[in-house]
């Protein structure tokens, strides 16, 4: 059993909502559906149905809402009672930061640091920050476009993240032309609204002249397979689709082959500076994997 399992199933009980639950844990919807259902698939149980006013627990669910909420407790507690013996480094790390730089990143760092205990947690940038101030994590990880250090945070630029507009050959897009395509061009990303407009607008592109709507996925596997099916425009990391554009299974939009790009930023808190050792290790860590362009 997973207790990640179970925080989003009290977060769906909580709110009878998956897409809330999702948006409070900065997890997809998809990821909190996959959640629920290994519960339900262990338990060899149903614990919710779906009703027109929203998540509705079956008998079975509202039992097993208090015996997690009393498993996540005790979980809890035991976490307050050990944690101060542990040598830990808490990570908070976007979701493009996760799958351009983390994996090879947090495997480097423990097969140098055994020792070191990793808690690795994904959130969107203002979560990340929350998260500094509140001094559950170490140091977070970013993708902005640009960061203006603020108020307890001091910021340390890393490295460059590549993205790419694309979509499947077969979208309208590339009959029509993007502009004239405007009703079908619907942009999926993992970032929000604001970013995406900062980088379209350096490149003198207007969102409302070339899309019609954007949405936000927290999930790149979903993403890929709806650009797959040529119903989206997507904007990801340019290294998860390489395969993809060499095999013809994406194309670079081409008013959009603009060679965009967002800055990732290591951020850490002023206040709490225990653990400077641990984390300029890992600063070390990330200099020996990151990939060659790394600089503004």
């Amino acid at each position: 059993m997973n207790t990640t399992h179970l925080e989003s199933f009290v977060y769906v009980a909580k709110y009878n909502s998956i897409s809330k639950a999702a948006q409070q844990l900065n997890y997809s919807s998809s990821t909190v559906q996959s959640h629920i259902k290994a519960l339900e698939e262990e338990f060899d149980t149903k614990l919710y149905d779906r009703t027109s006013s929203g998540i509705q627990l079956t008998k079975n669910g509202n039992l097993f809402l208090k015996h997690a909420n009393q498993i996540l407790d005790i979980t809890d507690n035991l976490h307050n009672i050990f944690s101060s013996d542990r040598n830990i480094l808490r990570i908070t790390a976007s979701e493009s930061v996760n799958v351009y730089l983390m994996h090879s990143l947090i495997q480097k760092f423990i097969k140098k640091y055994p020792n070191i205990e990793i808690e690795y947690t994904k959130a969107i940038t203002p979560t990340a920050l929350n998260r500094l101030h509140d001094n559950l994590c170490d140091l977070s990880l970013i993708a902005e476009p640009h960061f203006e250090d603020v108020e307890g945070i001091k910021s340390k630029f890393i490295c460059k993240l590549p993205l790419s507009f694309s979509t499947s050959p077969k979208h309208v897009c590339f009959k029509q032309g993007l502009k004239t395509s405007k009703s079908y061009n619907t942009l999926y990303c993992t970032m929000a609204l604001p970013i995406i407009l900062e980088i379209l607008n350096e490149k003198n592109i207007d969102f409302e002249e070339y899309f019609s709507s954007e949405k936000n996925i927290g999930d790149f596997q979903m993403l890929k397979d709806l650009a797959y099916e040529g119903h989206v425009i997507t904007l990801m990391p340019t290294n998860l689709i390489e395969n993809d554009l060499k095999s013809n299974k994406l194309r670079i939009v081409p008013e959009l082959d603009c060679n965009p790009a967002v800055n990732i930023y290591m951020l850490t808190s002023t206040e709490h500076t225990s653990k400077d050792s641990i984390i300029n290790s890992f600063e070390e860590a990330i200099s020996s994997v990151l990939v060659p362009n790394t600089t503004k």
